[in-house]
């Protein structure tokens, strides 16, 4: 019996490796790729360099000739050169976008006619907010009776922007630890995984509603609305440091950091996509593999992202909370 269960186990190991050997693909001209997010009252950085698909063999090199922005509101244009410590990142102390401004960038290659151009509008308004309510929860991991563990969670309200087309924002959270009772060191300010149930949020598509359990949430929501005459209200949970036992659990006093952006459709369309690309990459042993998605690109003859956005941020002090688990 034995040697017919061992039978059965071998030829399946030899079929499931038959592969066929790996070659890479012909030689191929890489594309030219631009990266950017920029905001008002700031210097424009923009990063270009060519970019190849993974399996190319050797690809031909391209030699930049020249980057340049051109302001569409006064038609102005601006040669943007390579900083002293990187030759990929290009930037000008004399471009320094704002508010409703549309700018174009365009970036020309040796050999190709056409250049590499992508174009953007830096939102109007920054998005005032305030804090309404800090409150702290235990939890049970995936429902699990065998962990408890501390979140808290926080709550702030905002006034949109009063247009009649569709506006966009994203927020993340940064958080300074600095203990409680000498018993937690001092930690950097760091970006935290975000969750919420704020159903504005919820019913974007990119916003896993069946994570894998050991998915952690996104590093920044985004949301759209449109024609809201009234205030927002906004909640969210997020990661710090805890300490205790099963009768009493709390989080250190830390600085919570929030910055909240209005944002173009191109760079929300980026990073909701980036997210949706995110998730299915890294799968659901669950709930099965999602289908592949293609992050969205607002450059033409090329590939990458240039995307305006206008922020807010404010830190408020978090003391330090327990709480009982029940």
């Amino acid at each position: 019996m034995k040697n017919k269960i061992l039978l059965p186990l071998i030829l399946i190991h030899f079929v499931a490796c038959d592969y066929p050997l790996f070659t890479a693909g012909e030689t191929k001209v890489p594309e030219l790729a631009i990266s950017a997010t920029f905001t008002a009252d700031s210097v424009l950085r923009v990063k270009v360099e060519p970019v190849v698909n993974a399996f190319t063999n050797q690809p031909e090199m391209l030699q930049i000739e020249k980057v340049k922005v051109i302001d569409r509101r006064t038609d102005q244009e601006f040669l943007l050169h390579p900083e002293s410590d990187s030759s990929s990142v290009y930037t000008s102390a004399g471009v320094i976008p704002a508010a409703a401004d549309v700018i174009t960038i365009e970036a020309y290659v040796k050999g190709i006619d056409n250049p590499v151009a992508a174009t953007d509008t830096v939102p109007v308004g920054k998005p005032f907010f305030r804090l309404v309510d800090t409150r702290l929860t235990a939890c049970k991991p995936y429902g699990l009776d065998d962990d408890i563990y501390v979140r808290p969670s926080a709550v702030f309200r905002f006034m949109p922007n009063q247009k009649k087309q569709v506006s966009y924002y994203e927020f993340f959270v940064k958080v300074t630890e600095y203990g409680a009772g000498a018993t937690l060191s001092y930690r950097e300010i760091e970006r935290v995984y975000l969750e919420t149930t704020s159903s504005l949020i919820t019913a974007e598509d990119y916003y896993p509603s069946n994570p894998a359990v050991d998915e952690l949430g996104p590093l920044s929501l985004l949301f759209k609305c449109k024609d809201v005459n009234d205030s927002i209200t906004i909640d969210f949970s997020y990661d710090t440091s805890f300490i205790g036992d099963l009768d009493s659990l709390y989080v250190p006093d830390h600085d919570l950091r929030i910055e909240l952006r209005e944002v173009s459709y191109s760079y929300y369309r980026y990073m909701t996509t980036y997210y949706c690309q995110k998730y299915a990459i890294d799968g659901n042993y669950i709930y099965g593999m999602p289908a592949p998605v293609t992050v969205y690109s607002n450059v033409e003859n090329g590939a990458g992202i240039f995307a305006a956005y206008n922020s807010l941020s404010t830190t408020f002090y978090v003391k330090a909370k327990g709480i009982r688990p029940q």
